[in-house]
């Protein structure tokens, strides 16, 4: 693939990701399980299974930690969950059942 069509391709992810992301805070609210609930909802147009839920629980807690770890306690709180809502978002939208 030429970096033409890789530009494309990242350029309608990150697109992909921006909506998701306004969307789930607008629509899901601060809640987490209320936002992996939504962001099934949109990426898959399902709902979660309980095992899916838990670990993506578990990955929004722990990536939020790890942001605060890696800056220092400069990335907390808010911004630091919203920085694991990001990275969880990337996982979902690189999952062979949001390409297919």
């Amino acid at each position: 693939m030429d970096s033409t069509l890789d530009d494309k391709l990242t350029e309608r992810q990150l697109a992909s990701l921006d909506e998701l992301l306004l969307n789930l805070a607008r629509e899901a609210g601060p809640d987490n399980t209320n936002r992996i609930v939504r962001a099934y909802l949109l990426a898959f147009s399902r709902l979660p299974n309980e095992q899916e839920r838990s670990a993506l629980l578990q990955f929004l807690a722990q990536h939020g930690q790890q942001i605060e770890n890696d800056t220092g306690g400069k990335v907390s709180g808010t911004a630091a969950q919203s920085q694991a809502l990001s990275a969880m978002c990337l996982v979902l939208l690189n999952t062979n059942e949001f390409a297919y």
